[in-house]
């Protein structure tokens, strides 16, 4: 016991780091507005315990009603959570604030969650890479040539941006960091969804030789900046070039395709397996014409290496078809 006391760091009651952790964690998962530090620093609170014993965890479950009483045994309780809180080691606060980030995730009694203000466009010209770099090598001064301008997927209003709306519950950045991964994908076929291999995105928008990708990511640090929405949402424009292949680059994908998600009832669905030989047997088994936007949240906690997936909190949007006959109009800004 002296040993694991002598590498057992106590946080002292006023640590500002803890303090500020622990006041975002409860309001985030109880939805209290109450002021930790204060009430850390208020005298009439019990002294927290050293005993290492005494630092237990209480799960609780999100109050769908709640009447005063309820309000004031809650409080109680959360304010008894501080006082043993505040005595634990940190790697033990630091295991609590880890299994909470998917709590708070995946809070099903959230008012707002992840999605777009408006659907991507219904219609589409798929742009080639081709189309994105200059006729000529050289300008006629015999300077090199600048990279056309990107075109941005427009959405259904035909601004060229697609404007994710971020739950305030998601920007814990005291807590995780977080990114979006962003995926091109089929339409649901026979209850499976594909990684597309049609297109993908432009990701390195100056330099012509780096290769398209799809997924990407979009991580948030201080290089973002997300505006208010509404009081429990971020809005984070995405500005997103895709960019289609040749009939001759789509035949080099890997068959089959990838998986990316499947339908809970897979009763008597079939998967395709089958490998085709020519583009249009391809395009027309997964309705390569059509694509759809995945965006799913991804966190990494302290002390992880990774991100983790929160797949269950993903946003799909609604069907874009590729038209070579659509006509471009003025976007907005």
């Amino acid at each position: 016991m002296e040993n694991l006391q002598e590498k057992t760091k106590i946080f002292k009651r006023n640590d500002e780091t803890i303090v500020k952790l622990l006041n975002i964690f409860l309001k985030k998962e109880f939805n209290y507005g109450i002021d930790m530090e204060s009430d850390c620093n208020n005298k009439n609170l019990l002294e927290p315990t050293t005993e290492l014993a005494s630092c237990k965890r209480k799960k609780y479950e999100h109050p769908t009603t709640s009447t005063p009483n309820e309000n004031n045994t809650a409080l109680l309780e959360i304010q008894e959570l501080l006082q043993t809180a505040m005595s634990c080691p940190k790697s033990i606060i630091e295991e609590m604030l880890t299994e909470n980030t998917s709590v708070i995730l995946n809070n099903q009694n959230a008012v707002e969650r992840m999605k777009l203000e408006v659907e991507p466009a219904l219609y589409f010209r798929g742009r080639k890479a081709t189309d994105f770099k200059p006729k000529k090598s050289t300008t006629r001064k015999g300077k090199p040539s600048k990279p056309m301008a990107p075109r941005y997927f427009p959405d259904r209003e035909n601004h060229h941006y697609l404007n994710l709306l971020i739950p305030n519950a998601y920007l814990l950045g005291d807590l995780f960091e977080i990114c979006f991964e962003i995926c091109i994908v089929t339409a649901e076929i026979n209850g499976y969804t594909y990684y597309h291999p049609y297109f993908k995105f432009q990701v390195h928008r100056t330099d012509m030789n780096s290769p398209n990708q799809n997924p990407q990511f979009i991580f948030l640090d201080n290089t973002v900046e997300l505006k208010p929405y509404s009081e429990l949402l971020k809005q984070l424009p995405l500005r997103l070039v895709v960019v289609m292949h040749t009939n001759k680059e789509l035949m080099t994908s890997e068959q089959p395709l990838k998986v990316f998600s499947s339908a809970t009832n897979n009763n008597n669905r079939k998967i395709i397996t089958k490998r085709y030989d020519t583009h249009k047997e391809l395009k027309e088994a997964y309705q390569l014409h059509q694509l759809r936007f995945a965006i799913i949240p991804c966190t990494k906690s302290p002390g992880e290496n990774v991100f983790q997936r929160h797949g269950d909190e993903q946003y799909i949007s609604e069907i874009s078809t590729e038209d070579k006959n659509t006509k471009i109009r003025r976007v907005k800004a």
